[in-house]
């Protein structure tokens, strides 16, 4: 008897003991969040990152044939491109400090990503740099969320933090970024940290699950090809009515982000397609647009088709233009570029702030003002530039330093004042009340593209939730498809291809 009662008392004290070293995953969401926490005001510690790869010797091999393919287009333009093909998978792990100070481990993926192969550096001496998107493997663990790792010049620097930073408290969605050490490869290299857009980005700033959107780019990357032969590099351009239009833009509509959300339930399918057609409605206007008054460049999306015409979701579109307009080129405001949520209450598209390309912003004169201002980025100069003025520069040169930005107090209140005076800039230019025409009539828009570039493009409509049509440009020998449910979640996404053919989402047939 006692000899059972001391077992069972040594075997109760060894389960306690083991379990007090485990790592619960409910804890670890406590201590292992890579991201500072929007709903505590707590100080956020910045970790350093390890990274270790599985298969390093073929991760480096990737690297390098990623490298020799693009720069065989280095004489065509001015940056070359990442290609997809070398945007492949590989397994890791990750660990960091967590927030007290237990170490936090998980397995990850890992991609390259990035357009141009400023996302890739090899140096002698430092070794690899790259940028790469990062996504956990144990999905039991949800504390780890997505995030990409960028090369600091490939988003000029620490400029990033502070555009994001200022962001934020503007009220303007933006992805938590911050720099720090990153050892991977053999090697540590100073890195920016970006929370990719996704569930947990929505979550984080209590929205509502809802449909995540963004420019589809993978038809305008098709413009690097080689030659069958192989004996030449071609970069394509489209000549339409003596109008220069780069790549296979006129094809580069918009695209489900959280498309396996879009697919749970007939509920979820049916306000994404709503999203998808809103969006890809601005997208044809904007193109037909940029046809008339061929640029690219200076023209962009039509915030009234983005948010119903609602004059308060307007304001917020035309805020945002104002904010990026002070602060960069409009890098973030290029169509196929863009990311975006969708409220289905109010049936308007809202923007998330990235890759804006921003610059620490200078006193504009009259000489100065970039020559893409618009009527709406002058409206919306004014409601921001209250919120502006509501900052307190402090503040603000603490949040960034917090993200480990090196910006001096002095800097942050220089930039702080330039942006107000840029803002007040603005105020101050004439409105230009002549409005475009809109285009009415889409069809035109796919029927005047050279037979090459529509060959092997088919244009799917929607009938209903789950019934489509698949088409020939101008709606021509429409026949109905049947797709699996894994074949609607790459249609809304952008991915699908059926004998060698793109299907690509247009809009709900009328």
């Amino acid at each position: 008897m006692n000899f059972k009662f001391f077992f069972l008392v040594t075997l109760f004290l060894l389960s306690f003991s083991s379990k007090a070293d485990e790592i619960n995953p409910t804890d670890s969401i406590n201590f292992c969040q890579l991201f500072p926490d929007k709903s505590i005001n707590k100080s956020f510690k910045v970790p350093k990152l390890k990274i270790t790869l599985d298969k390093e010797k073929k991760f480096y091999r990737n690297l390098m044939a990623a490298k020799v393919h693009g720069e065989r287009f280095i004489d065509l333009i001015n940056n070359a491109p990442l290609d997809a093909q070398f945007k492949k998978w590989f397994n890791g792990k990750l660990s960091f400090q967590g927030q007290d100070d237990r170490v936090c481990e998980f397995k990850i993926k890992l991609r390259l990503t990035g357009d141009y192969l400023d996302h890739l550096s090899i140096n002698t001496n430092d070794g690899f740099s790259f940028s790469a998107l990062i996504k956990p493997r144990n999905k039991s663990i949800e504390s780890l969320s997505e995030f990409k790792l960028f090369i600091p010049k490939s988003r000029n620097n620490e400029i990033e933090i502070f555009g994001n930073t200022m962001a934020n408290m503007l009220g303007i969605l933006s992805p938590e970024t911050f720099s720090t050490s990153v050892e991977i490869l053999n090697r540590s290299h100073r890195y920016l940290i970006q929370e990719n857009i996704t569930h947990n980005f929505l979550e984080a700033n209590m929205i509502n699950d809802s449909p995540l959107l963004e420019g589809d780019e993978r038809l305008k990357m098709l413009g690097f090809e080689e030659d069958k032969a192989g004996s030449e590099n071609t970069l394509q351009s489209v000549k339409i009515e003596n109008i220069g239009l780069p790549y296979d833009i006129r094809y580069s509509l918009g695209r489900i982000k959280n498309s396996k959300w879009s697919i749970a339930n007939n509920s979820n399918l049916k306000i994404s397609i709503d999203a998808l057609n809103q969006l890809n409605q601005a997208y044809i206007e904007f193109l037909e647009r940029t046809k008339q008054i061929q640029s690219v460049s200076k023209n962009r999306l039509d915030f009234r088709i983005l948010s119903s015409n609602e004059k308060e979701n307007i304001l917020v579109w035309q805020e945002y233009e104002a904010f990026i307009d002070t602060l960069s080129k409009g890098h973030a405001l290029i169509p196929t570029n863009q990311q975006f949520y969708y409220d289905p209450s109010s049936k308007s598209l809202f923007p998330i702030l990235y890759d804006a390309n921003f610059y620490f912003p200078r006193k504009w004169t009259e000489v100065t003002v970039p020559e893409t201002i618009r009527n709406d980025s002058i409206i919306g100069a004014k409601s921001l530039l209250i919120k502006v003025n509501e900052i307190n520069p402090l503040l603000l040169w603490s949040n960034i330093k917090d993200r480990n930005a090196s910006y001096s107090q002095e800097e942050v209140e220089v930039a702080l004042e330039n942006i107000m005076h840029n803002l007040n800039v603005l105020l101050n230019r004439n409105i230009n009340r002549t409005e475009q025409a809109k285009i009415v009539d889409n069809l035109v828009f796919f029927g005047n593209y050279p037979n090459e570039y529509n060959s092997n493009k088919r244009l799917v409509y929607s009938i209903g939730v789950d019934m489509f049509l698949v088409c020939l440009p101008l709606k021509i020998d429409c026949q109905p498809i049947n797709l699996k449910e894994n074949e609607i979640e790459d249609l809304i996404s952008g991915r699908l291809k059926v004998e060698d053919n793109y299907l690509i989402y247009i809009d709900s047939w009328d």
